[in-house]
């Protein structure tokens, strides 16, 4: 039996991937759009670069999908950012790109792909500002040319007085066309840029991790190695979260809610306890809990609970950060097109929200189009967040697994949805960790799965 577990400790040990690293350095400048209005009223001006903004931006979700599809993997958003570190050194303008893979050149495709692609993101969302910005100034010269040849039309024939009125209202348009004019020539001219591959990737130097080479002297550790990893590697040959302790251990954080707890016997405050477990681990003047988890299952258990936190008299917002998905606005009756979210943050209108219960307010996602994933990390939705912070007690921000690291800098706690069977493993483990290092605390866990008799979602918690 030893000499069978040695033989295994060593051939597992000789069998373990090695990982390589691989680094492309990205130097960050400013687009080349205009930082001040240049005495014309331009919709949108260069912003202040912020280096740390620019390194959330890279993990963002459009990107990384964008740099996975360039560098040939295959595997989900929240698993392929896992393998990324962003990197700002001190008192420069460079961000370090780092991607980890089992091969060399699989780690210097990855961290090459997500320059690039993080490079290609900026300009096209400055050629974005550029086009609108360009929009706004047609529409003032427009209504500028309009106004100048009413007053023009004006001036001959009219008394002394109007006269010398029409004559300093054309001066003052003239001057102001020009500016406009000359605002527009500038930025049709402006060569947009964002920055540039300072160092391209190239295939890592050596293994960080290389297989054992001592499968004799300790042949007994070894074996028990080996009988560990094959655990370890049966365990993870099922990529979904299939157990209450599966979802409990991949997120760190303790279950919670009711044991036989179902959505359709909500009025009959059942669902209420969990809202109660909700209340005692957010401090005692509410705030912002991120809510990780999407779908119908996910969708009528939210709007359960913000019902149950309205019901309590405590002033509730529910906000959909979810752009893909309009479950929750289905669950409370708003059709999927309502403005929303996307709307206040893409066009600075105000925010759109309806009010399905006394007491609670719900704040759809809105149309995001191909953008959704990089609203999370602007000012604007930094600012939309605050907005509703101070007229709720509570705010419930729903978001898909994929954006809860983007999203978890605005809230105060977070919860995680998990549904049994669907939710997948390793990005539930990768999401859990981002929040770890970025110091938002995981206070629950809830975990869903579906009644065979109703096929409607079911709290699943332990049994007492």
């Amino acid at each position: 039996m030893l000499v069978c577990f040695t033989s295994a400790g060593a051939a597992a040990t000789w069998a373990l991937p090695e990982s390589y690293r691989s680094t492309a350095v990205v130097l960050v400048t400013p687009t080349g759009l205009p930082d001040s209005p240049e005495g014309s009223v331009l919709p949108r001006t260069e912003s202040v670069l912020n280096l740390e903004t620019e390194a959330e931006m890279v993990l963002s979700a459009d990107v990384v999908s964008a740099a996975a599809a360039t560098a040939g993997d295959r595997r989900g958003v929240s698993a392929v950012r896992a393998d990324v570190l962003v990197k700002v050194p001190d008192n420069t303008a460079v961000l370090r790109i780092t991607a980890q893979r089992p091969r060399p050149g699989e780690a210097q495709r990855l961290a090459q792909a997500f320059s690039d692609a993080y490079l290609s993101s900026r300009r096209a969302e400055a050629e974005a500002v550029r086009t609108s910005d360009l929009d706004g100034l047609d529409k003032e010269i427009s209504a500028l040319t309009t106004e100048l040849a009413k007053v023009s039309r004006r001036i001959p024939g009219a008394s002394s007085q109007a006269e010398a009125y029409g004559l300093a209202r054309q001066r003052v348009l003239l001057d102001q066309l020009g500016t406009a004019r000359n605002s527009r020539d500038r930025l049709a001219a402006t060569h947009v840029g964002g920055g540039s591959v300072l160092s391209a990737a190239s295939p890592g130097a050596r293994p960080l991790l290389s297989p054992g080479r001592f499968a004799g002297p300790a042949g007994l550790v070894l074996g028990l190695v080996a009988a560990v990893v094959a655990v370890s590697w049966l365990s993870r040959k099922d990529r979904l979260v299939r157990s209450l302790k599966d979802a409990e251990r991949l997120t760190g954080s303790a279950l919670i809610g009711y044991p036989g707890l179902t959505l359709s016997a909500a009025s009959s405050g059942q669902i209420d306890l969990l809202r109660q477990d909700v209340d005692r681990l957010l401090p005692e003047s509410g705030g912002v809990l991120l809510v990780v988890g999407t779908g119908p299952a996910c969708a009528e258990l939210l709007t359960g609970l913000a019902a149950a936190q309205a019901a309590a008299g405590r002033r509730t917002t529910l906000v959909g950060a979810d752009f893909t998905d309009p479950s929750t606005a289905e669950a409370l009756g708003v059709p999927a097109d309502h403005p929303g979210l996307a709307e206040a943050v893409l066009r600075h209108e105000p925010l759109s929200e309806v009010f399905p219960l006394p007491g609670l307010r719900f704040v759809p996602p809105g149309q995001a189009g191909p953008t959704g994933s990089g609203l999370l990390p602007s000012s604007a939705m930094t600012a939309a967040i605050e907005e509703l912070r101070l007229s709720s007690e509570v705010v419930l921000l729903q978001v898909p697994l994929s954006e809860a690291a983007l999203a978890a800098r605005f809230c105060d706690a977070a919860v995680f949805f998990v549904q049994i069977g669907s939710t997948q493993r390793d990005d539930l483990t990768a999401v859990a960790r981002q929040l770890q290092v970025g110091g938002t605390e995981v206070v629950g866990t809830v975990c869903l799965n579906r009644s065979r008799s109703s096929r409607r979602p079911v709290l699943a918690v332990p049994r007492t």
